[in-house]
């Protein structure tokens, strides 16, 4: 008698907090109606605001949009201020149950007022531009006050919170308690801290034979927080951990220092397929500050390049000309062979003036005659994956997924209706990411990163492969980019506030039409699932992920369109699981296939059950 129903407000009179997945209307004159609320809802007790949630089948009507102007008025009288570019800030600390997105700079990787040599640079600014993540509230730090205080938990929006099964594999205080127990242990075991590992049988003792860790508080959650990692946790008086062998390692062993075309593979089919680009500059030139580095030209000559490629083609011939380059500690020059594989040249080390040692320069090629030269070019080769494993882990992996994705999550809920078809298109993608973001500043991320490389973080993202070049190559033997290509074909405040240090560069994508949208969306369903796949789930393996394109939202099910375009999709990526088998069986394409080799599969859409180093999960949560 009250009409169609629009929308629910729930009042919770228990005591504790109550997880409310669907509502159902039952008896209804047009029939069954499904509320999918996927929420946590506060006490009464806590927070007298009602929530209100949404039908799946909804019309834009005055009443429903009444409704909602209401419900955002009313919800104003939380405590907050307006400040003078417009921005909404709350003026007290979060609460754990708290539903409250807003920016805030990084300035909580340090901790100044435990010692003073923790404190850190904020990131976010004009000095170190970064992207924002959410805020907390805590208050600043006694003796900094620019940096934030830290706290025992870290707070996000009660919806990003880990259910209780993930929490048991991510335990933040137990992680902590092992990374210390790890380095401390470490430090006893090597022969000469100054040198590390003395021998390439001292690393390989970690899987095989353990190492005794120091006592801990409790391990009872150790097996379920390192899942894949540890392989042994003996529970004797003498404590012994022992990590799983990572595939890749398990099946090269000291391959990485011996082979110049496994090092060269791990470019286009490792952990960090990010860092290569094709040149297109000769002689290449550095970017480093020449006041601490020296001048910019390469000690990288065509003499050095033309000895090693061997008559396969002039150095002229190769390169074009055009402005652009990225640089890292080291420099290694590529040659991509006939045959799709890529043949490593050279390899340019700097190390600018240290103490009483001046700027030094040196350029390492492959050797086979003489010895001394054999191994100055192993080890130049170690400080090339040392660089890059740092490149790795804070730049491809941490900055341009994790980092760069939490501003879009807060621009979402802050801006969306959850009605809103864009956000239900895009919350499965968020799911855990501002969580395991949170975390990770308080235990693994500090402010020894360089924000230079947020400058190129979108253009990386809404140029797809471009800005890397390596597409322009036409190589078929590209697993990443071939890959990701195929996955990624299926697929106003986060510009000004979200990245508002970089919001007038002028490479921000444009937004005007259908396309324009869809561009965006993809792109940001891209970073969320294939790129941190590719970047993240080559070190280990972890089970119990929600895949890509594999379950339907409950409200795309109740529209037949939307369901028809899933099931479309969900077809589209199990054509690609057959495409990616059928190109790790070809023998032509030597960086996916052959003896020792270990098959691209990490943009692999599907997994089956367990740790099977494959499979595109939906969102940023490890």
């Amino acid at each position: 008698s009250f009409g169609v129903i629009g929308a629910v407000l729930v009042e919770n009179e228990l005591h504790n907090e109550m997880y409310l997945k669907n509502i159902v209307f039952d008896g209804l004159a047009y029939g069954i109606l499904t509320v999918s609320c996927n929420s946590w809802v506060a006490p009464k007790s806590d927070n007298s605001e009602k929530r209100i949630f949404f039908t799946n089948k909804h019309k834009a009507s005055v009443f429903v949009l009444g409704l909602l102007m209401y419900y955002l008025i009313s919800s104003a009288a939380l405590g907050v201020s307006v400040d003078s570019a417009g921005c909404v800030y709350i003026l007290c600390e979060r609460k754990t149950n708290d539903r409250i997105y807003d920016y805030d700079v990084y300035n909580d990787l340090g901790d100044p007022d435990s010692k003073s040599e923790l404190k850190r640079p904020v990131l976010g600014g004009k000095l170190h531009p970064y992207p924002r993540r959410c805020r907390t509230g805590r208050p600043h730090c006694k003796t900094d006050p620019l940096s934030e205080s830290r706290s025992a938990s870290v707070y996000v929006p009660r919806d990003e919170a880990f259910s209780k099964v993930k929490l048991l594999t991510f335990s933040l205080t137990t992680a902590e308690e092992v990374v210390h127990a790890l380095f401390q242990t470490l430090d006893t075991i090597f022969v000469d801290p100054d040198l590390g590992f003395a021998t390439f049988t001292d690393i390989e003792s970690l899987y095989n034979e353990g190492i005794k860790i120091p006592p801990l508080s409790k391990n009872g959650f150790l097996k379920d927080l390192f899942p894949g990692i540890l392989k042994c946790i003996t529970d004797t008086e003498e404590q012994v951990i022992r990590f799983d062998t990572p595939k890749l390692f398990e099946s090269k062993r000291q391959i990485f220092l011996v082979r110049d075309e496994e090092f060269a593979r791990q470019t286009l089919a490792g952990v960090n397929p990010y860092s290569i680009q094709l040149v297109k500059e000769w002689p290449l030139m550095s970017k480093l500050n020449p006041e601490i580095y020296g001048a910019p030209e390469s000690a990288i000559t065509s003499e050095v390049v033309e000895q090693q490629i061997k008559g396969f083609m002039n150095l002229e011939a190769i390169v074009r000309e055009i402005k652009g380059t990225t640089l890292y500690g080291s420099r290694t020059l590529f040659f991509l062979t006939p045959d799709g594989t890529l043949m490593p040249l050279a390899i340019e080390l700097t190390r600018p003036p240290l103490d009483d040692k001046p700027l030094w320069r040196q350029v390492f090629t492959p050797s086979s005659c003489d010895a001394t030269a054999s191994w100055l070019w192993r080890l130049a080769k170690t400080h090339v994956l040392a660089h890059d494993s740092g490149h790795h882990e804070l730049i491809s992996h941490w900055l341009r997924t994790h980092c760069a994705t939490e501003p879009y999550i807060i621009a979402t809920n802050r801006q969306l209706s959850a009605m809103h078809p864009i956000y239900r298109l895009l919350h499965p993608h968020f799911r855990y990411t501002m969580e395991i973001n949170a975390l990770a500043r308080e235990a693994l991320i500090n402010a020894d990163v360089s924000s230079r490389h947020h400058s190129h973080q979108p253009r990386e993202c809404c140029g797809g492969f471009q800005p890397r070049r390596m597409a322009e190559t036409n190589n078929r033997d590209y697993p990443f980019a071939n890959d990701g290509l195929s996955s990624g074909m299926p697929l106003g405040k986060i510009r000004t506030v979200g990245h508002g240090d970089k919001k007038d560069d002028p490479w921000w994508p444009v937004l005007n039409t259908s396309d324009d949208l869809i561009g965006t969306v993809t792109t940001i369903i891209w970073v969320a699932s294939g790129h941190h796949s590719a970047v993240n789930f080559g070190q280990y393996a972890f089970g119990d992920e929600e895949y890509l394109g594999e379950e339907m939202e409950s409200s795309w099910a109740e529209n037949p369109k939307i369901k028809a375009c899933f099931e479309l999709f969900n077809r589209n990526l199990r054509e690609i699981v057959g495409i990616i088998d059928a190109r790790n069986k070809n023998k032509n394409l030597k960086n996916r296939s052959g003896a020792g080799v270990v098959p691209y599969e990490l943009l692999k859409p599907f997994s089956g059950p367990g740790m099977t180093e494959k499979g595109v999960p939906n969102s940023i949560s490890i």
